[in-house]
């Protein structure tokens, strides 16, 4: 009976070992698996007094990371100006004035460049939020945590007429 009773006992003891082992090992594949570090884009984009906004944000595991944006301004927004003919002198002073009343303003985390078309200035903005200083963020709308949800973005820009996809 004791012969009996300790070959049950190791047998319980390999059989617990084993199922340990298996749930280790799907444990491990779980936190392995595509769950984590999850990867997300969506572009947003939206026209308001003539203006259009085009921003893309890349997420990972929900958090905006970086974004790119396209501010396209119309010459009509800006008194009809002819951009074809201005100087350079001219582009920078109005480079100067949309960096001015967008709030924008370049750190190590926010490049900014413009491009001048014939009847519009598109303004573009490459965000790395990392690097971003935050009162830079806060103009853009984003300062806290729950700002930097990829998800709660979407849904704000939707709120206020954006079209998001």
């Amino acid at each position: 009976m004791i012969e009996y009773l300790c070959y049950y006992e190791d047998e319980e003891k390999k059989r617990m070992k084993k199922l340990l082992a298996c749930l280790c090992v799907v444990t491990l594949l779980a936190g392995c698996g595509g769950s984590g570090n999850k990867s997300e884009s969506k572009t947003c984009s939206i026209t308001q007094n003539g203006m259009t906004l085009a921003a893309t944000f890349n997420a990972k595991d929900d958090e905006i990371k970086t974004a790119d944006m396209n501010v396209t301004v119309p010459a009509s927004a800006l008194g009809g100006v002819d951009l074809s003919t201005l100087s350079d002198d001219q582009k920078k002073m109005m480079q100067t004035q949309l960096e001015s009343s967008l709030g924008i303003k370049e750190d190590d985390g926010m490049k900014v460049s413009f491009d001048f078309k014939d009847k519009d200035i598109v303004v573009k903005i490459n965000m790395d939020f990392t690097k971003t200083d935050s009162s830079s963020l806060k103009k853009f709308g984003f300062g806290s945590d729950t700002d930097m949800s990829l998800k709660n973005t979407v849904k704000q820009a939707e709120k206020q007429g954006a079209t998001c996809k």
